[in-house]
């Protein structure tokens, strides 16, 4: 039973990134560990077990946690300036070098 990181929908609408996958120290249980794609983009964790698991809906059995797309595919998609600030930040750190360093 496995996770793969990405973007997941929960099954009353928020959408989530999932991080990583940890182990208890103790139990050595794994643990989804995932971001709020909302709100104050709070991290949380979750027994694997239970993020993998359905839950009863209106009557019906429906996952937890939906998986609905790559991470890195979400965040070129859903913040179109993501690549453009990685790149300013670049070459912000480009120019602080040149400044330092003497290299204009």
């Amino acid at each position: 039973m496995r996770v793969k990181k990405g973007i997941y929908k929960h099954h009353k609408g928020k959408q989530y990134e999932v991080l990583e996958i940890a182990k208890h120290s103790e139990t050595e249980e794994d643990f989804v560990v995932y971001k709020a794609l909302y709100g104050d983009y709070g991290i949380w964790i979750r027994p694997l077990r239970m993020f993998n698991e359905s839950v009863e809906k209106d009557g019906t059995f429906v996952k937890r946690f939906e998986y609905k797309e790559d991470q890195n595919l979400y965040k070129r998609s859903i913040n179109p300036g993501y690549c453009d600030k990685q790149i300013e930040k670049f070459q912000n750190i480009e120019d602080l070098l040149k400044e330092k360093y003497n290299l204009n």
